[in-house]
């Protein structure tokens, strides 16, 4: 079926966290809207510090990681150690998530699709809030798939699940986003760098480097240190952390995003590689 693109344009109507879906070979895509706007990203000194940045282009953003049914749809294969059709696609390297955007972006005809930029991740993950997580001051295994022994703001501690679970098994933010705290760590586009001290617009990172940036939080991490908006890990794009209990288990998936551009940008685009 042909995609109706005059719903997925920009319009000043649109609320944060409208809906969107977008069926690919029978699986469904859900996707988020979050508006262009200002915010203040990062954190504290140790959280690589802070600074002003403004988004002058809304986009929709896929409100889960990518389920191992939707890396399947797209790519043919699933390189899950978890598997279940509903988790989300773990033991993905930096390129492979590049290359499943731009296998989505052929299939859906007349959107392009990529992975997001860590100031696009992190204003998504916020959602309007200045706490140190989306869902306030406090974070914990009840609120988000990391390790219940160390959680943030509280000394109540929880479960711990040790795997991945399903998408959608925990509270959204307030713009409808899914897991962007724990379950699995998600690739970005940025090549890690210092975070600048003044006010940036539409930052894309630095232009080299030899590490990506990883945003959200893994199975195993820990709410106190690990799991808040603002906490990043940087790697090699070719490496998959292993970190989960005491298990070597890799945990990188990733999460797409269309921005409203037509005609659709090109192809290469949805990830610019070194």
């Amino acid at each position: 079926m042909p995609i109706d693109l005059n719903s997925w344009k920009e319009s000043a109507d649109r609320k944060p966290g409208e809906l969107n879906v977008l069926t690919i070979n029978g699986v469904e895509f859900r996707m988020r809207w979050v508006p262009a706007g200002t915010f203040v990203m990062g954190g504290s000194a140790s959280d690589h510090g802070s600074h002003n940045v403004t988004l002058t282009r809304g986009f929709w953003l896929m409100e889960t990681e990518a389920t191992q049914e939707m890396w399947t749809a797209v790519m043919g294969s699933n390189p899950s150690a978890f598997e279940g059709a509903k988790n989300p696609v773990d033991s993905v390297t930096w390129a492979e998530a590049c290359e499943f955007a731009e296998k989505l972006t052929a299939l859906a005809d007349g959107l392009t699709f990529a992975l997001p930029t860590e100031a696009q991740w992190e204003y998504a993950c916020r959602a309007g809030s200045t706490t140190q997580s989306s869902f306030g001051d406090v974070l914990t295994s009840a609120q988000c798939n990391c390790s219940g022994d160390y959680p943030y703001g509280t000394d109540e501690k929880g479960p711990t699940v040790g795997k991945t679970t399903p998408v959608g098994s925990y509270p959204a933010n307030a713009w409808g986003f899914f897991d962007m705290h724990g379950n699995v760590w998600e690739w970005t586009q940025d090549v890690y760098g210092p975070y600048p001290t003044e006010p940036q617009t539409d930052p894309a990172g630095p232009e080299k480097g030899t590490r990506r940036v990883l945003r959200g939080s893994g199975t195993s991490s820990y709410g106190r240190s690990h799991s808040r908006k603002t906490i990043m890990r940087r790697v090699k794009p070719k490496w998959q952390l292993k970190y989960i209990s005491r298990r070597s288990i890799p945990e990188e998936t990733c999460r797409l995003l269309t921005i409203p551009v037509f005609p659709r940008l090109p192809p290469k685009r949805a990830c610019l590689l070194p």
